[in-house]
Formats: C-alpha cells, structure tokens, sequence
C-alpha cells in the first residue's frame, strides 16, 4: 500500500484527474432559462452560467489513458516531492530510491487507480444554480414520474445530461421558491460536484452538503438493486434534501458551528427531509391521493437510493454497518425508504435517549413526522394536496426566518411555524400544527399558551435603539445592557455582536450572538458555545416577537456529554470539514 500522505494529496486532484482523461459529452455557451419571470432580477443574472461542460469517465474505457497520464504528470510533479519531504520528517515513507523504482511505481499506480470510481461525470461550469434552455425537455421526461408507490428507482434518467438538467433545476426552483416565502435573497450560487467526495477526498456513496467549501457533493454509485451505476443527483429526494442543508445554514450558520448540540443537527436532518417532501407535494407533475397520505406514498418516502450507507436504526443495518459503511450491504433492502414520514414518532428528551439513539438521522423523526401529520390533516380538511402543500412551505420558510439564532432543539424549532402562521398568515394552520405536535409529544402546550408566550416576548424596551436603526448605527452594546436589565441570566455575559438582517413586509429582524463564560471540551481543546437573540421588528420598527436564549449551564452539560460521544464512536476531529449528508 502506498504512503498515505501520498494518496491524500493525489485524492485531492483525482477530480482534475478525470477531467482531463474523460470525453466530452456535451457542451454549451451562454445557456438561457425560459421560465423565471424574476429572471429579470439582475440576481440571477448573475449567477446563471455563460458556459456549461459535461465529461464521462469510465475506468475501464480510460484506464490505459489513466496510467500514461499518471506517469507523464503525477511523478514528475510536485505532490510527490512535498509529499517525501513531510513524511521523511515523520519517517513514515520508504526510502528514495525505493520509490523511483519501476516496481513501485507501478504498484503505486495500480492502487492510485483503485482509488478512481468504474463510472463518473464531471460537469463543469462557472455557476451553479442554473436551469438550462433544455428545462422544457426536461419537465417532459419528469412528467413521466410514477404518481403512486415508493419505488424511487424507476426514476431513471436517460443520461448524464438528463441528471445535470435535473439537478440545476431542482435547486434553482427550490432556492426562487424560498427566496419568494421569506421575501429575502440570501442564497447565491452553491458549488455541485457530480463525483461525489466526502471531507477525506475519497469518492462516496453518498451525498453530502459541505459548508466549508459550499459543494453540493452528489455521489456516484452502484445500486445493489440492479448493479447499474447512478449519481445520486437522479434521486430528487437526495437533491432537495441536501439543499435543505445548503439553506438552512445560509439562514441558520451558527447551527453547525455549534458542532455538539445534537437537537440543533437533528433539526438539520428533519429541515432536509421536509423540505424534500413539501416540493415533491408542490411539483405539478406529482400527485397523490389525500387518502394515501397516511400510508407510505410518493411524498413521504425518503428514499434514497444509498440509504443503507447512512446509519440508521435498523437493526439489520446496524449490524452490518457497523465496522465497515462501505462493506457487504447486499443482505439490505435497498428500496426501503431511509426515513418514512407518514407514522408519527414521539419526541424524547435528549435526558431520555440511550447512547445508539444519540444519532441526528433518527433523531430527526418526530419533528419532521409531526410536520408531515400536520400537513395531511390539513391537505384532508381542505381536500387539496398542493394547496396544502403552498401553505405549509409559506410557514416552513418563514418560520425558519424566526427561528432561534444560535442553536435550536426540535420543539423550539417547530414552535417558530405557528409563530410564523400566527403573525404572518392569520393562524390558518396552527390548530392542526398544535394537534399534532401534542399528538407526538413535541409540544404539549395550547394555542392559548403559544399566543401568550408572543405577547409575553414583547415585554422588552427597545425605545433606545430606534435612532441607531435607523442611522444605521451599531447597536451591540446597547442591547447588551438592555437584555442585562430584563434578564438577569445575562449579567454574566460580556460580548454581544447583533445584526439586521431583512424581515417581512418592510420589517426588520434583529440576529445576536453572544459567547458562553463557559465552553466544551473536545480532544483536549476549549471548544467555544455560542448563544442567540432574535428580535423581530415590523416596518415601523415595533417590536413583534422576541426568542431569546437565556445563558444554561444545563445547555453545555449536555452538549459537553454529546461531544464525548461524537469523540469515542467517531473519531473525529474539528479540523475535518463538517459533512451534512
């Protein structure tokens, strides 16, 4: 096996790699969309793409190929030698002469090669979030989705170019359809990389959303189903799944930063899965039963193709994935959807979990399960599944708009959608949100309780700050020393960094962070706790709504236990880039 630091480096240019051995499928100049009246926007036209490539790799078609270029380019150029000289100094390579001897140069190449996918695309292009003139062709083939059943894999494109145009449409139509419900443009253009790499650069079976680098990463992989090679950008569940990640880390960062608030990553996982199912039960050319609702359907499989490379809880899975994720699955079912939304899950506290359950998948379950069972009770009363499903995307994404800044557990994050139905959508849905997070466990309070807790959150003189909002000024210190004078858990904090950031219709929100006098320690290092303040101001900058998280030392405990788990079961380290898949 050759020196790992070696592959690690040459990982990171398998890529270019590739690119430069493949063939060219396709390619385009300046490709137009069609289909925006918002294309005018001069937003998106800056981000649409003035040109468009497309390439296919096959090992075995290129291998030939492959070798001569890794000859030509790979030992003449400067990885090897950075390489030599990092690992001399940690004596962990052969000697010199070893290495540029025939034999191990071409055992070298041999396991480089192994390192290469049978099957990859590479779409290149300066941006992403693009719909190509090809869009109506598109919609065509969509038009040709199953409307019943959760077999996702008869779903299959008929090429690369298919899978791309998808992909891009996919995103830009979710991105326009949030940029529409919060009255904001705050997504620009996100990377999408079509070979699908993980944070140690090796290529997955899997996809991911990768803040650090703001890829989409989309594998490439081999159904144990059929044997055939698929990305996973052909399953739109996948796709919207990880650009619910891609959002709500635009509106909600410092939810990753807090790496060790499991509530907070399972809030991510539910986001991901809602937001798959909510387009899937917008798109015209999907339709479903309002009687299927409650039995598993169309919309509330998420199936992925690859699930089985996720944990999960499925004991069977559980077993097998256990030392290797990338070992002999072949016992799974693959078409079993990964996450079934349409059986309600009750919500445990974390104090109540066991340590297998302390896993942010299948701790997701009971909030996006209530959200869904809210949606079908409504889609039934109203007898209309895309009417409901306008609906709840309007509260979902506005709700996210005024959810808690810094870190989030499940109920405190479902609670911001009747927040946001209350103040902005003449609480049209809260009865069936209520019913139903009662139903789970979620939340057991009334709507009574919810409309109090709004007026309750008004209680906060902000009379000082109007001149400064509206000159523009910074405000940090002097909201500091009000929230000191309102609530005496802040009188241990001293830094405060607040933003204003838009709000809905002509208002403004008002986004702090302030810093813990306490933190978490991982592998020896004092990890920073960050904590939130949302204040949510109309047009003539009253005060509407508050969420203010108060200082806990109880919050830290039980992240300081998570990360303790995250630190033994994992292995990981916060140099790695953090992977929401």
């Amino acid at each position: 096996m050759f020196n790992l630091q070696i592959q690690n480096l040459l990982n990171g240019v398998l890529p270019k790699i590739m690119y430069d051995v493949s063939e060219k499928v396709a390619e385009f100049d300046n490709p137009t969309i069609n289909y925006h009246p918002q294309n005018e926007d001069k937003f998106y036209k800056t981000t649409l793409p003035s040109k468009l490539e497309i390439r296919e790799f096959i090992l075995e078609k290129n291998e030939d190929k492959l070798k001569e270029y890794i000859k030509q380019n790979i030992f003449s150029s400067s990885l090897i030698k950075i390489s030599k000289e990092k690992s001399e100094k940690n004596k962990t390579i052969d000697t010199t002469e070893k290495q540029k001897s025939d034999s191990v140069k071409e055992k070298f190449i041999q396991d480089l090669i192994k390192s290469f996918p049978s099957k990859a695309y590479i779409i290149k292009t300066d941006h992403t979030i693009n719909v190509l003139k090809q869009y109506d062709k598109v919609k065509q083939e969509m038009s040709n989705l199953p409307t019943s059943g959760n077999d996702l894999t008869n779903i299959k494109p008929k090429s690369i170019l298919y899978s791309s145009f998808v992909t891009a449409y996919s995103i830009e139509k979710n991105v326009v359809e949030w940029q529409k419900g919060i009255q904001e443009k705050f997504f620009d253009s996100v990377g999408i990389d079509l070979l699908g790499q993980d944070y140690f650069k090796k290529f997955i079976t899997n996809a991911a959303y990768i803040p650090s680098k703001n890829i989409l990463s989309l594998g490439t992989f081999v159904s144990y189903k059929d044997g055939k090679v698929y990305n996973a950008s052909q399953d739109s569940d996948v796709v919207f799944h990880e650009v619910g990640h891609a959002t709500l880390d635009k509106l909600r960062p410092l939810y990753i930063h807090n790496t060790f608030h499991l509530e907070s990553a399972a809030v991510h996982e539910a986001f991901g899965d809602i937001n798959a199912f909510l387009a899937a039960a917008k798109d015209p050319n999907i339709s479903v039963n309002i009687d299927d609702l409650y039995k598993p359907n169309f919309i509330s499989s998420i199936s992925e193709y690859f699930g089985p490379a996720i944990y999960t809880q499925l004991e069977v899975e559980k077993q097998i994935l256990k030392n290797n994720p990338y070992g002999d699955i072949s016992q799974i079912n693959v078409n079993k959807p990964i996450r079934e939304l349409s059986s309600l899950v009750n919500y445990k506290d974390y104090k109540e979990l066991s340590t297998d359950e302390k896993e942010p998948h299948h701790y997701s379950l009971p909030l996006s399960t209530t959200f869904y069972k809210a949606f079908s009770e409504y889609a039934k009363s109203v007898g209309n599944v895309k009417e409901a499903a306008d609906e709840f995307f309007k509260v979902f994404s506005i709700g996210t708009k005024i959810s808690p800044v810094a870190t989030s557990t499940m109920p405190e994050f479902y609670k911001s959608f009747i927040v946001a139905d209350i103040l902005y959508n003449d609480s049209k849905l809260s009865n069936f949100l209520v019913k139903a997070a009662n139903e789970s466990g979620l939340l057991k309070v009334s709507l009574d309780d919810i409309k109090k807790e709004i007026e309750d959150s008004k209680n906060i003189d902000l009379s000082t700050l109007k001149d400064d909002l509206l000159r523009g000024n910074d405000i940090s210190g002097k909201l500091l020393e009000i929230l000191k004078k309102t609530f005496p858990d802040f009188s241990i904090i001293n830094d405060l960094k607040a933003n204003v950031v838009p709000g809905m219709n002509g208002g403004i929100n008002i986004e702090a962070t302030f810093t813990y006098p306490v933190g978490v320690m991982f592998n020896d290092e004092k990890v920073p706790v960050l904590g939130g303040v949302l204040l949510v101001l109309d047009k003539n900058l009253n005060l509407i709504y508050s969420n203010i998280e108060k200082p806990s030392l109880e919050k830290v405990s039980y992240m300081q236990d998570y990360a303790n788990i995250i630190a033994k079961k994992y292995d990981k380290s916060r140099d790695e880039d953090i992977v929401l898949d």
